[in-house]
């Protein structure tokens, strides 16, 4: 798996990503605990985190290895991930995901779910299974206004 990972992941960021000091700015402003819920490895996540600059927002990642190879959207990660972050309620936890079938299945084990992704075709099928759609994550403040209400412990 290590090489596999390795060879998956040997990406080149900067074609992909910009760093983005307004999200890093927004993600600090949430008043709850922040996690990175991946099926990449740490490593990977890290990467991409550091470059676009918010890798100190989050308390943690669990990753492909902390799920034991478990992968989302199977419901056995998603109870792992709760786990780890040490959280019983998933109705207490908000996963973001560009995943239709990811927020699908997180939506049915009753966590708070936003689909982000600028596909509007995907943003249309997921207004009937995700809590929240949203283009950007930046679009948090007005259309989710209540991430700044302490409802819930932890987003991932």
């Amino acid at each position: 798996p290590d090489e596999y990972l390795a060879y998956v992941h040997d990406l080149p960021l900067e074609q992909y990503l910009t760093p983005n000091p307004e999200l890093r700015k927004l993600l600090l402003s949430l008043p709850n605990k922040r996690w990175i819920f991946t099926n990449a490895d740490k490593f990977h996540a890290s990467r991409v985190l550091d470059y676009i600059g918010i890798q100190d927002c989050f308390q943690g990642i669990v990753d492909i290895y902390a799920m034991k190879f478990v992968c989302k959207p199977d419901e056995k990660a998603y109870y792992e991930a709760l786990r780890l972050v040490g959280e019983s309620d998933p109705g207490r936890c908000i996963v973001f995901d560009d995943t239709l079938r990811n927020i699908a299945a997180a939506y049915g084990l009753g966590f708070i779910t936003v689909l982000v992704s600028r596909n509007s075709k995907s943003l249309a099928e997921g207004e009937n299974i995700a809590t929240y759609t949203l283009s950007n994550l930046l679009e948090m403040p007005e259309k989710i206004p209540v991430l700044w209400d302490h409802q819930t412990s932890h987003s991932t």
